[in-house]
């Protein structure tokens, strides 16, 4: 797991054992998912970091969208797995595993949420199929209106390594 820099954004890297089901039978595979802040601010502002798995139609080109809609403005029916909102930092940490996500193609949605744990801050989902494509599942997060219109004139306070052990809280709007 990391936290790095590639050009203009940052990488967490999220370590995760995803158990399989298949008819044969279950295995336990790693997966990187990879959330790709714009930036290391973006990251430190993010209170709360929710993840959503779900089986998607793999022709479904609407499919992110729908997640991301319903992650959004409430529970995501049929998700295989759902972090509920955790700390940002267990997903730097590697605290989060996800386990029990059958074959097939999947919608990996995120969002990051401010403090109230209510308002997203940034966005992303991608859909793959794990089993066929490569086990790297990268999601593109993007800020939304809320964080463009109150954020951007703030500075955190904080380092990343300090933001993680507490040791500060990033500065409020």
């Amino acid at each position: 797991m990391s936290f790095r820099k590639n050009g203009a954004s940052f990488l967490l890297s999220v370590a995760i054992v995803i158990s399989t089901l298949s008819l044969a039978g279950c295995r336990e595979e790693d997966v990187a998912v990879q959330l790709r802040f714009p930036n290391e601010t973006t990251f430190l502002f993010s209170e709360t970091i929710r993840l959503v798995v779900t089986e998607v139609d793999g022709e479904d080109r609407n499919a992110c969208a729908d997640v991301l809609n319903n992650l959004q403005t409430g529970a995501v029916e049929g998700a295989y797995f759902d972090s509920g909102p955790l700390d940002a930092c267990a997903f730097q940490s590697g605290e989060v595993v996800v386990d029990s996500i059958p074959d097939g193609t999947q919608a990996y949605a995120v969002v990051a949420l401010e403090r109230d744990s209510a308002t997203v801050l940034l966005s992303g989902c991608a859909v793959k199929d794990v089993r066929v494509q490569e086990r790297v599942v990268p999601i593109d997060l993007r800020t939304s209106s809320h964080y463009d219109n109150t954020y951007p004139a703030l500075s955190p306070g904080c380092t990343l390594e300090q933001r993680c052990q507490e040791s500060c809280t990033p500065g409020t709007p």
